[in-house]
C-alpha cells in the first residue's frame, strides 16, 4: 500500500469514522490518491479500482462518497461554494 494510504478498520484522521475528522478530510485523502495516481498513469488508465485499491478502502465505499472518477477531482467544491457564498454574505 502506498505512503499516505487509508486504510478501512483503523481510526486516524483520515478514516471517516475518527473522531473529529468528519468527511472532508476522508475525501480530500481519498482525492489525494485520485490526483497522484492521475499524475503518475494518466486519467483515462486511472481506474475507480485503482482509486480505492491506492486509498486503501473498497470500491463500493469509494460510490458512497463519490460519483465517479471525475467527481474525486472536486473533493471539497461543495464545501468550497459554501464557503464563498457566507463570506460574500458577510458572515466571514
Amino acid at each position: 500500500m502506498e505512503k499516505g494510504a487509508l486504510r478501512t478498520g483503523h481510526t486516524n484522521a483520515a478514516t471517516p469514522n475518527a473522531p473529529g475528522s468528519g468527511q472532508t478530510g476522508f475525501r480530500s485523502a481519498v482525492a489525494g490518491t485520485a490526483v497522484r495516481l492521475y499524475a503518475a498513469k494518466g486519467f483515462e488508465a486511472t481506474s475507480v479500482e485503482d482509486i480505492a485499491r491506492g486509498a486503501g478502502i473498497s470500491r463500493s465505499t469509494f460510490f458512497r462518497h463519490f460519483r465517479s472518477k471525475e467527481d474525486v477531482v472536486f473533493a471539497d467544491h461543495d464545501e468550497l461554494v459554501e464557503q464563498a457564498e457566507t463570506f460574500l454574505a458577510g458572515g466571514r
